[in-house]
């Protein structure tokens, strides 16, 4: 009952989010006060600069974290064994502020993972939508109004009928006119909106589906939803790889962090916790998307009845 991760699930989701918005992202081992094993995001959002650096080989050498905490500037290192802070004063020197012989576990606490934003693709795309869209707003505003034309020569006192209001032409020719003028239709523009709306979909590989798409109100087949956002799918597939290491490298984490919990409250023997340690397990991402109820359990009742589950 113990491995319920603490949601690690939920913090690989805010991760890859996190990373998608910014273009990198990190996630923080440690142990908290109570001997406890945590973990937090670390994004530019909260003011973290993210540098890595590696070797001619491009494997990992060292974390670090830029940032600023109370009118001051910090620099946060961790390698495989040590922590270490570093502060810089008012004339820029920097000293070691703090150093920790080691941080318990075997290799680097700090995950951190450089990729593409969700937009960089359709960036430029995404700016034509913007700048014509405010184009169009500003036509509107201005033109997009009808217009009431009256021609003749009207009465003063006008009637006023079942709440309309009656304009009677008193000229002698008699010839007085009213109709009310529709501006023209932007029917040109709004088709244009459209299709770089979807083209941002298509670069971006993102599928955009707002409530005015759902036109039915029954359970909707699971293949209709996987070709409605088969682009969705596809760039997911093509993410799981990129961030395998990355899942690997949290599961390794966290039970590096569990074994010192567990030897911290002396909850189990220390053989039992060696083989949680040297225990493999495999991690990988997975892709979530809205499925049918029905055939859920109907895929469930086959495989209880084919032995697959109890």
């Amino acid at each position: 009952n113990y491995w319920d991760l603490r949601n690690q699930d939920g913090m690989k989701v805010k991760m890859v989010a996190t990373a998608k918005s910014y273009g990198d992202a990190g996630l923080l081992y440690y142990m908290d006060r109570r001997g406890e094993c945590r973990s937090r995001i670390i994004s530019y959002a909260d003011g973290f600069v993210i540098c890595s650096h590696n070797d001619q080989n491009g494997d990992r050498l060292l974390e670090a974290l830029y940032y600023e905490a109370d009118n001051k500037t910090y620099i946060d290192c961790w390698d495989d064994r040590l922590f270490y802070r570093w502060e810089a004063n008012n004339k820029g020197e920097w000293t070691l502020e703090r150093f920790n012989g080691g941080h318990g576990f075997k290799e680097n606490p700090l995950i951190t993972k450089r990729t593409r934003v969700a937009w960089e693709g359709t960036q430029s795309l995404i700016e034509s939508y913007e700048i014509m869209y405010n184009i169009f707003q500003v036509l509107q505003r201005k033109w997009g109004w009808g217009l009431l034309y009256v021609k003749g020569r009207l009465d003063k006192n006008a009637q006023k009928i079942a709440g309309n209001i009656v304009l009677n032409d008193v000229s002698y020719e008699g010839k007085g006119d009213a109709k009310f003028l529709e501006p023209p239709a932007p029917q040109n523009m709004i088709d244009t909106l459209d299709n770089i709306f979807e083209r941002i979909q298509i670069a971006s590989g993102t599928t955009f589906i707002l409530p005015k798409d759902i036109h039915t109100s029954s359970d909707t087949s699971g293949v209709a939803v996987q070709m409605t956002q088969s682009l969705d799918i596809q760039t997911a597939k093509n993410g799981i790889v990129e961030w395998q290491n990355v899942a690997d490298k949290m599961v390794r984490l966290f039970k590096q962090g569990l074994a010192m919990e567990f030897r911290n409250k002396r909850m189990f023997p220390e053989e039992d916790i060696k083989v949680l340690e040297e225990l493999n397990i495999n991690a990988s991402f997975d892709i979530w998307q809205p499925y049918s109820e029905s055939e859920y359990n109907q895929a469930l009742a086959t495989m209880r009845n084919a032995g697959i589950l109890s």
